[in-house]
């Protein structure tokens, strides 16, 4: 999986949104955007502005029509914290045949291939702490047209114990205790049935500032049809806790 992981930089990389949109669009409980992979130079993330940024936990339901059977094909949510660092999850489906969850991140240093070639393990695991044995993706079965929940909310503050960690896979050695903040994902079908899928990392950041949704495609699966359905945004933030808020507008870049 090592290619496959390399590739996860951005959704500016591949991608492609099927509409074109002049500006905002209101985003409403029964909105649905499609994205698809066709011509180049379209857009590729659904953004949302105009929410706090001090959100805890977001939400959205993504239906996969169509998984091209060759290369990276990667749905996820993507959340951006006040740290300078960032994190994305969601479904894969790989090489045609590895079905998966993906969920990581890393220190912004740019976007894109920058965020991965410039990465400073020994740093950058006092900000953000992935899977402990550098295992991101790991496997989940899930079915094209069934639409799958896609959550990220965050959990406990915790201290994590010095000791040796795996990033990019190398063995880092952390000399020192962190105090940082589990943040979880999880992946199910959204009917309620079925397996769920959990993962969780771990940030100093006690929120994130914004977050977007995307498709990804790349290594031969490009410009190939894949096509998936966004539907169902909500978040929560600090100043309201307690109640989880539909945006209301979304965008495209």
């Amino acid at each position: 999986m090592a290619r496959i992981l390399h590739s996860l930089l951005t959704a500016a990389t591949f991608g492609l949104v099927c509409q074109v949109f002049a500006g905002p669009k209101p985003w409403t409980e029964t909105t649905r955007v499609t994205i698809i992979d066709g011509k180049k130079g379209q857009p590729t993330h659904l953004d949302f502005p105009d929410v706090p940024n001090d959100l805890i936990a977001v939400h959205a339901t993504v239906t996969v029509e169509h998984a091209v059977p060759t290369g990276l094909n990667f749905f996820a949510i993507q959340v951006d914290f006040p740290n300078q660092t960032w994190a994305h999850g969601g479904p894969q489906f790989n090489d045609g045949k590895d079905k998966a969850v993906n969920w990581g991140g890393l220190v912004d240093r740019g976007g894109g291939a920058a965020d991965y070639d410039k990465a400073n393990p020994a740093a950058d695991l006092y900000l953000i702490q992935c899977d402990p044995g550098g295992e991101n993706t790991k496997p989940y079965e899930w079915e094209q047209n069934q639409p799958l929940k896609i959550a990220i909310y965050r959990g406990k503050q915790v201290t994590l114990p010095a000791g040796d960690y795996r990033m990019d896979g190398k063995v880092i050695r952390i000399g020192k205790p962190r105090i940082m903040w589990e943040w979880h994902l999880t992946v199910s079908p959204a009917n309620g049935t079925g397996r769920v899928y959990r993962a969780t990392i771990h940030n100093t950041a006690d929120r994130f500032s914004s977050f977007c949704v995307w498709n990804e495609s790349g290594y031969g699966s490009e410009h190939k049809g894949q096509r998936a359905t966004w539907s169902d945004v909500a978040y929560r933030s600090l100043s309201d806790p307690r109640k989880m808020v539909r945006p209301e507008k979304f965008d495209r870049s």
